[in-house]
């Protein structure tokens, strides 16, 4: 869909050649974009989320993902509110807009950027409209303060950004343990009344595995691995011998060495918890960076 935008920005200038400081003008450009018009099979369905409610085709074109087209809409009081998009023209009304209403002094190049970004928003399959969208993934929530007071939820959402770090972000691809981590929340919670809507709640189903982008748990680990693999750390041991006497400085560096191996074979530090450990007969390392050591 080929289209001729009007677009404002600010443009600087100086009114004359004695002038030192700038002055902001509005000015106007006609630019020429193109909406891309694609078929079905060259835009295939990637990913098929569902809801009680219903469910919600993702399809995959170009790296992104798109779904049916949603465009803001106002109402009588000026109160923001999502339409769908059906036809081209909806598409070229918010396009328009957005040519007509830059962010405040937008210059040129700034105010050309978010329309070329807007534009690359939308997506004409087989004449219909769909926009860009962002990857759905599972969420482990809680609410309330357990046993039923508030309850645990998994939930299906496409929007944030999502918290890679946390134990509780599951990709669309891990869907059974997103499911095995909340029922385990709910019942360390209390929870009882939550394990059914659990069980009932959304999914998401992958037709492209390749349109999945956000990293697993799995892969998390492994990139955490890989760092301290190649950053070294400087760790302080505090080693003690099970009879209460002193250990030998021979004794703490075999304890210590001991230890090392195991921590540089399964690089158990960082992942929180307790490592358990036993690395000699007689001497056993108390403390790592926190960590408690026991048998």
């Amino acid at each position: 869909m080929e289209l001729d935008l009007e677009m404002r920005f600010t443009e600087r200038y100086k009114p004359s050649t004695r002038h030192r400081k700038w002055r902001y003008r509005e000015a106007t450009e006609t630019v020429h974009v193109s909406v891309a018009d694609v078929t079905a099979s060259q835009a295939p369905v990637a990913i098929v989320v569902h809801r009680s409610e219903g469910d919600t085709a993702l399809r995959w074109h170009e790296g992104r993902l798109f779904e049916r087209g949603m465009t803001m809409d106002y109402g009588e009081r000026g109160e923001p509110r999502q339409r769908r998009a059906t036809t081209p023209s909806d598409v070229e009304e918010q396009l328009r807009y957005a040519a007509q209403n830059p962010s405040y002094r937008s210059e040129h190049d700034e105010a050309l950027a978010a329309v070329q970004r807007a534009v690359s928003g939308w997506l004409l399959i087989d004449g219909e409209v769909w926009a860009v969208a962002n990857e759905p993934r599972y969420d482990v929530a809680t609410f309330g303060m357990g046993y039923n007071h508030g309850g645990t939820a998994l939930m299906v959402t496409e929007h944030g950004e999502p918290e890679f770090g946390r134990k509780r972000i599951f990709s669309a691809l891990e869907g059974d343990a997103a499911f095995a981590e909340a029922i385990k929340t709910a019942q360390e919670r209390g929870d009882s009344e939550s394990i059914a809507s659990i069980k009932q709640g959304s999914r998401i189903e992958v037709l492209i595995p390749a349109a999945v982008k956000l990293p697993t748990q799995a892969q998390l680990a492994e990139r955490e691995r890989q760092r301290l693999r190649e950053q070294p750390m400087r760790v302080t041991f505090k080693v003690s011998r099970k009879d209460g006497r002193q250990p030998s400085p021979a004794e703490a560096r075999a304890a210590v060495l001991a230890f090392v191996d195991r921590l540089n074979g399964q690089l158990g530090i960082g992942s929180g918890g307790t490592v358990y450990l036993d690395p000699g007969p007689s001497v056993q390392v108390l403390e790592v960076e926190g960590l408690v050591v026991s048998e």
